[in-house]
């Protein structure tokens, strides 16, 4: 479902990408059932809101990890159904709650994207890891 790569043709409303862009992103196809929607392809069709501009310096094989991931850790950030906890914002802001949240498995690919989504949400947080990939979890 992970994609990364050049955006080869955009349709005639998107505003955010143009031919050429380095973008992450991740399909649909197990909710389309459309060949075109997957992700294991030349050429992969995803949303503008599945997608997100890949700065230079993040390769590709680093950065396809994040679409699946961030969203995954979105959702059960964020939903009201799950943990329902702020946004994240962009600031300079220091951790302003004084509330914890708790990220098992924080050196994980999901675990490190909800890390830094709660810390920019301005959450305490606390993160388990074992003692092999602890320093990867510090953030």
């Amino acid at each position: 479902m992970d994609q990364a790569g050049n955006v080869h043709e955009v349709g005639s409303n998107v505003l955010r990408f143009k031919k050429g862009d380095r973008v992450i992103g991740h399909s649909w196809q197990f909710m389309t059932d459309k060949p075109e929607d997957g992700a294991f392809s030349l050429f992969c069709r995803i949303t503008v809101a599945n997608a997100a501009a890949l700065p230079e310096e993040i390769k590709y094989t680093e950065g396809v990890v994040l679409g699946l991931t961030t969203d995954n850790a979105a959702d059960e950030f964020q939903q009201p159904e799950c943990m329902g906890l702020e946004f994240p914002f962009m600031s300079t802001k220091s951790n302003s709650k004084s509330e914890v949240v708790v990220v098992y498995s924080g050196s994980s690919s999901v675990g490190c994207v909800a890390i830094q989504l709660a810390v920019n949400a301005g959450y305490r947080v606390l993160a388990t890891a074992s003692p092999k990939h602890f320093d990867g979890a510090r953030h």
